[in-house]
């Protein structure tokens, strides 16, 4: 049997992303944009991650129909494994 992987690497590069990301571009088009992710998977992993507990969704006054995603407590947590999957994948 493989190993699983504690983290996938595009849920690392999604860490990564929100944590340094103006909020205001956490949704899933410049997400998906900003990384060069297909949409359809990049909303998979954000549910995934939704579901893991590692993100929170949240609705904008200003653009109600827009879902924006970002980091509860849990998914700070794992930004350290994911800052080092970036850095193994810069390395490469």
């Amino acid at each position: 049997m493989a190993n699983k992987k504690p983290i996938k690497l595009s849920e690392a590069k999604i860490l990564v992303f929100l944590e340094n990301a103006h909020q205001s571009l956490h949704f899933v088009r410049k997400i998906s944009s900003k990384l060069s992710m297909d949409y359809g998977y990049t909303i998979k992993i954000l549910i995934d991650m939704y579901e893991k507990e590692w993100l929170f969704r949240d609705k904008s006054a200003a653009n109600p129909t827009r879902t924006f995603y970002h980091l509860t407590k849990t998914g700070i947590e794992k930004l350290d494994l994911a800052k080092k999957i970036a850095a193994e994948l810069v390395e490469d």
